[in-house]
Parts: structure tokens; C-alpha cells; sequence
């Protein structure tokens, strides 16, 4: 079961427990709470709002919604899910409906979902699968349109590049403020766990966690919320991208650089390390999205 599944059941009981809840009903209460980011909280909310058991507010506040009054035992959407999913559990349905869509934006065509189908497609009822697409929006992978539905949100070179720029600057910043609280120990790890290619046919090993790491040992809740925001449909991207033999031993390189400056105690060529390989290490996805940009025409949506 994912995270923010979790989060969403066990809000759900506490809910309809006490409908006041003792935890507050805000993003970073409840990040707190559980001790987790708020993308996981954020997607938890919005397939509550979705099934019902939240409402939020016009002014934005979230209160407990009728579906949180049911008695227990009741059947709700999202409880009803692991049922529903018969044959593969919620979570590999998830993440298979994740890939399959990263793969759609990838396309050049504007593309919209039409709940019914892609509920029959992936054997699941459309109340499930408005829950699944429910999380994905939390993730940036979809937006929901009012009174019209689903559309997959489309890949574009311009996009990427505004969010490079934004995330060079603050990734930067993040390892600066992070400088001298990073484990050597953590750091060997990680450099341990990216290795280029030996054969022309070999496999890359590549972690990326130290992204992560930078991030969360800034302690600054500012760069943290930027990355939990807009980082979920990138890192998705980039991951597709590692698929790639020269992107991923790239990235191997690039990662060992970084990590070598920083062992060294070397702020400056870690820095820039880590700057290159923010802006530079995209190579699949900058040439996809400069073929689409040239040979784009204008369309109509069609369905995924």
C-alpha cells in the first residue's frame, strides 16, 4: 500500500471517530503528523475531497465531509479500491497506470481521458479510477478541467527548461545550506551506487538519492515545498529518460562528480558539478522536445 493511501485510510478512521479530528485538517499539520512530505498528504487530500469524505471550504479550510459519518463497515470508494483491483494490488495498478501515462505525455498530441474507458481498460470501476487519477493530479501527471474531465498534461521543452532554471538555483542553494551537516558515510554510499556502464551493453547503476539528501538536510521548508510541488513529474520523466544507456551513464558520472567534490571538501567544484548536471544532463528529453516543438501541428485532443 502507497504512502499516501495509507494516510488516506487512516484519516478516514479518524474521521469518522471523532468528525473534529484531533490532528488539524492543514497540509503541514499533517505532514507533521505523519512525519512525511507534503506530496503524500496533498494526493491523501484530494481523493478525500474526491470520495467525499473531506470538503474544502471556499476560503480553502477542510472539514469533515458526509462520507466521514458513514458507520464502520460501510463501503466508500477508496476502501472499496483493494476489491475492485482484483488480481493486482492498488499499488502496482498505480504504478502502471503512472508509466503508461508519463509514456502518453511524452507524446505530441494533447490527449484527455475519458474516465468510463480507461476504467474498463484497467478492469477497475470508474470510482476507482477516479481515485487513481485523483492521486496522479497530486503528482502533476494529469489536471482535472472542470465539467470536462481528464486531460494528461503534455511534455513541453519550454516547461522543463523554466523548471531547470528554478531548480538549479535552489538545489545549489540547498547543498550550500546542507554543507555541513552531510554524512561522509551517506555520501560513500550513494557515490558506491552510481556506476557507468563497463560494456557497451551493461547496465548503468544509478541513485539518485543525494538530490533528496541535499534537499532535506538544507532544513529549509521553502526549497522543500518547491521540490514537493513541481518535483514529482520530473523526477518521473528523468527516470524514463535512465532508461537511456548514454543519459544514464551520464548521470552516473555526473552524480560521482558531485559526490567526489563534496568528500574532497571542494564547495566549488561540487557546486558546479551539481549545476552542470541539473542543466546539462538531459539530452533524450531536450531532443524530444525540440522534434515536438519543429513538427508540432495543430490538433485536436484525442482520447488516451
Amino acid at each position: 500500500m502507497s504512502l499516501s493511501l495509507r494516510i488516506q485510510n487512516d484519516l478516514r478512521q479518524r474521521l469518522r471517530a471523532t468528525p473534529s479530528c484531533e490532528v488539524p485538517l492543514t497540509l503541514d499539520a499533517l505532514s507533521a503528523h505523519y512525519s512525511v512530505s507534503v506530496t503524500p498528504v496533498r494526493a491523501a487530500i484530494t481523493a478525500l475531497v474526491a470520495d467525499g469524505t473531506l470538503i474544502k471550504q471556499p476560503n480553502g479550510r477542510l472539514i469533515a465531509g458526509a462520507e466521514s459519518r458513514l458507520p464502520d463497515g460501510a463501503e466508500s470508494v477508496s476502501s472499496s479500491m483493494d476489491t475492485e483491483t482484483a488480481g493486482h494490488t492498488s499499488a502496482e495498478l498505480f504504478a502502471r497506470l503512472e508509466r503508461d501515462l508519463v509514456r502518453v505525455s511524452l507524446g505530441a498530441r494533447p490527449r484527455r481521458i475519458r474516465e468510463e474507458a480507461i476504467a474498463r481498460s484497467y478492469g477497475v470501476s470508474r470510482s476507482a479510477m477516479r481515485n487513481l487519477l485523483n492521486r496522479l493530479a497530486g503528482r502533476g501527471i494529469v489536471v482535472h478541467v472542470p465539467r470536462k474531465g481528464w486531460r494528461v498534461r503534455p511534455f513541453r521543452q519550454s516547461d522543463m527548461e523554466a523548471f531547470l532554471e528554478v531548480r538549479a538555483s535552489l538545489e545549489t542553494k540547498a547543498l550550500e545550506m546542507a554543507w555541513n551537516r552531510l554524512d561522509r558515510d551517506k555520501l560513500t554510499t550513494i557515490l558506491a551506487g552510481n556506476v557507468p556502464a563497463t560494456t557497451s551493453r551493461g547496465n548503468a547503476r544509478i541513485d539518485n538519492s543525494l538530490h533528496a539528501y541535499f534537499i532535506e538536510e538544507s532544513r529549509n521548508k521553502y526549497v522543500k515545498d518547491f521540490f514537493d510541488r513541481h518535483g514529482p513529474y520530473f523526477e518521473l520523466l528523468f527516470e524514463w529518460e535512465d532508461q537511456d544507456l548514454q543519459a544514464a551513464n551520464e548521470a552516473a558520472a555526473q552524480h560521482r562528480a558531485i559526490l567526489e567534490g563534496i568528500l574532497a571538501d571542494d564547495r566549488q567544484r561540487a557546486i558546479q558539478a551539481l549545476e552542470l548536471h541539473i542543466r546539462g544532463n538531459h539530452p533524450v528529453l531536450r531532443d524530444l522536445g525540440h522534434d515536438q516543438e519543429t513538427s508540432r501541428a495543430p490538433a485536436e485532443e484525442t482520447d488516451v
